[in-house]
């Protein structure tokens, strides 16, 4: 798959975890990523990691990384989209 493809396939996923709240990926960080294998319309596999961690001090901003791949030569150059979540529950997609 091209770049943008798996950009386009990542859009709704970051969409959807935009919505979930601070504390819920504060309790998230060091926990283990969340991984998940999808499919697309064509057939090709590919697999998507989401984790979040501090983006500066701990209890101030996080920031969740989420990447996608295709598990072969795209595993070791994954594309990636990021956004920040502020404890006053604002967020920042794709700072």
């Amino acid at each position: 798959m091209r770049k943008s493809e798996y950009q386009a396939l990542l859009r709704p996923i970051v969409e959807k975890y935009a919505q979930e709240s601070w504390e819920y990926w504060r309790d998230r960080i060091g926990a283990e990523p969340i991984c998940f294998d999808g499919e697309t319309d064509e057939g090709k596999q590919y697999q998507v990691e989401v984790e979040a961690f501090w983006d500066g001090k701990a209890e101030g901003d996080i920031r969740v990384l989420i990447s996608i791949d295709d598990g072969r030569w795209r595993a070791f150059c994954p594309v990636c989209e990021s956004f920040v979540v502020a404890p006053d529950q604002s967020s920042q997609a794709g700072k």
